[in-house]
């Protein structure tokens, strides 16, 4: 990995960081310090500015954390001390200002982390304290209700008691409750919430402190905050028969040293970046969860030469459009970078598999709005089969296919085969489609705006027309000539 830039301001501390893609395609990268939250315009990653800083709260805070809604920044902090609550940034305005719209600490005055969960529009705080209280292990705010003064939800314990960080979709929850282990929840109904496994007591087994799950759900990774811990990758397919695929760790220092500390794992397509304390950010490709390899590294903070205390990298986001990579380091402040590893983000479908690189998911979970995808001339008279879930588009994108190649694309398995989000202009050209078998909408569900060009629908069982292919709440419009029924 190279350094295309970096800011820092002696003396002072920081802690986590993330990032926010304006809709005019503009980048911004956020780091916390002791007593501010400093937002930077990164869109030129040779040449960053700060464009805001906003104060914390009266104390300081060493531990920091942030996410984006829509154009909302949510931030909580957490020390002893710290009373800062949830503070809520309208982003909108950006790079000439930003609005404090909220700042409430009545539902917690602090707390460790805060995850959002976009496609159901909630808001998951853990490791909060409250007035009269004490420690609360989890707190849900609707997002959609309001985002700028969201409403709680759910406030209230959990089975496994403090919650140091969660990771939540489709309303499951990966939940790291530190020294008693990981732990699944359903959090469908907030009134009824269900754990669904617990995986403790396994290898090199530390304070379990944060995970990411893969794209396509099959598998989590999750760090110990300990010295001498790996990084572990494990299969969630059965959330009550939990196994261990890979244990992994850096070792920048060895032979000298070969005890490091993982702190938080982001997974982006069939990679995995890691904030390494002391190894900086690494890289590792886990598109065979069994056998995880680096690829790459950056170390921001090389005065360190063994793995004693907590100094170094903190946190690490990959998520923006153009590749650009931020981190942050605790002593040395943040990280703009480049990676030069293999391009996972194949527009061109190089094969039938459901996931990962080269497949039709890892396309569409890559391309940013407006990108055309299409397929390799040597996929043929061929299926691509879904797993456990269809296709969800949220961006305008462009799938266009040879007619003659008699392309299919299967939700048989899965409830339909194509979801379209609302407000998304999206054309399908030239495939067949094989419908699942709910009924109505089994082939696609459009709530934005559909072309569909030279498209057939067949449903499961080979049948060339069922009731209703398409459940439409949005426009549709056809060209050529499609074989459906509407």
């Amino acid at each position: 990995m190279t350094k295309t830039d970096q800011w820092d301001l002696p003396g002072l501390r920081y802690s986590d960081c993330w990032g926010y893609t304006a809709p005019d395609g503009k980048e911004y990268a956020v780091i916390g310090s002791l007593d501010s939250i400093h937002i930077f315009d990164i869109s030129d990653p040779y040449d960053i500015e700060q464009v805001a800083s906003v104060l914390g709260g009266p104390a300081p805070s060493l531990w920091r954390d942030f996410k984006v809604y829509d154009n909302y920044l949510y931030c909580v902090a957490d020390q002893s001390g710290t009373s800062e609550g949830l503070i809520v940034i309208d982003l909108a305005d950006l790079p000439n200002s930003v609005n404090v719209v909220t700042r409430n600490n009545t539902d917690f005055f602090r707390a460790h982390n805060i995850f959002i969960e976009e496609l159901t529009s909630r808001a998951y705080v853990v490791g909060a304290r409250k007035a009269g209280m004490g420690v609360v292990n989890l707190i849900v705010f609707d997002l959609a209700a309001d985002p700028v003064d969201p409403p709680v939800i759910y406030s209230g314990t959990m089975p496994g008691g403090y919650i140091h960080d969660i990771h939540v979709r489709d309303n499951i929850a990966f939940a790291s409750h530190g020294s008693p282990g990981l732990r699944i929840y359903d959090l469908s109904d907030l009134s009824n919430i269900i754990q669904l496994g617990i995986y403790d007591g396994y290898p090199e087994e530390g304070y379990n402190h944060s995970s990411w799950l893969t794209d396509d759900g099959t598998s989590l990774v999750f760090c110990d905050e300990n010295t001498d811990r790996g990084v572990k990758i494990i299969d969630v397919v059965e959330y009550d028969n939990i196994e261990l695929q890979d244990l992994f760790r850096s070792t920048l220092e060895a032979p000298n040293a070969t005890n490091s500390i993982a702190h938080n794992p982001f997974v982006k397509g069939d990679y995995v970046y890691i904030s390494y304390y002391h190894d900086g950010i690494q890289v590792f490709d886990i598109s065979d969860p069994e056998n995880a390899t680096q690829i790459a590294y950056y170390d921001t903070d090389t005065t360190n030469t063994n793995y004693s205390g907590s100094l170094g990298a903190w946190g690490v986001y990959p998520y923006f459009p153009s590749g650009t990579i931020i981190g942050s380091d605790i002593r040395n402040g943040l990280f703009v970078l480049s990676v030069n590893i293999p391009d996972d983000c194949q527009k061109v479908v190089q094969n039938v598999n459901n996931v990962g690189i080269g497949s039709l998911n890892a396309a569409i979970d890559c391309a940013v709005s407006g990108d055309t995808i299409t397929f390799d001339p040597s996929i043929s008279n061929d299926t691509i089969f879904l797993g456990d879930k269809g296709i969800l588009i949220t961006k305008n994108l462009t799938i266009i296919a040879d007619p003659a190649k008699n392309i299919y694309i299967s939700g048989e398995a899965v409830d339909r085969t194509f979801e379209i989000d609302n407000a998304n202009t999206v054309l399908l050209e030239g495939f067949n489609i094989i419908s699942s078998n709910i009924g109505e909408g089994a082939a696609i569900f459009n709530a934005g705006t559909l072309t569909l060009k030279n498209i057939n629908c067949f449903a499961f069982n080979g049948l060339n027309l069922i009731n209703n292919h398409i459940y439409n709440e949005g426009d549709i419009i056809i060209q050529g000539i499609c074989n459906i029924n509407l």
